[in-house]
């Protein structure tokens, strides 16, 4: 737990858990972000504008697979990849 305190306090986004169920939480950087996520072949699963925060996803509804996260704003840009099982 000490760890995941340290990196929510840092300036990069925190995606848990990983590997999850489809329902997972990210803590972001900025306000106003906009969180995209895609399968493993690029195509858009799901798209939120204005996140701020400690966000939750509920995505069950997606197959069990690799996917990737991405969020950015004005001032920044990241991409992480979850498991949903």
């Amino acid at each position: 737990m000490i760890a995941l305190t340290q990196e929510v306090n840092s300036n990069r986004p925190v995606l848990y858990p990983n590997p999850n169920n489809g329902s997972f939480s990210i803590s972001l950087p900025e306000e106003n972000c906009e969180i995209i996520v895609t399968n493993s072949l690029g195509q858009v699963m799901h798209r939120q504008s204005n996140a701020n925060g400690l966000t939750t996803l509920n995505l069950n509804s997606l197959s069990k697979g690799l996917y990737f996260v991405t969020i950015h704003s004005d001032h920044y840009h990241n991409t992480q990849k979850f498991v949903k099982e």
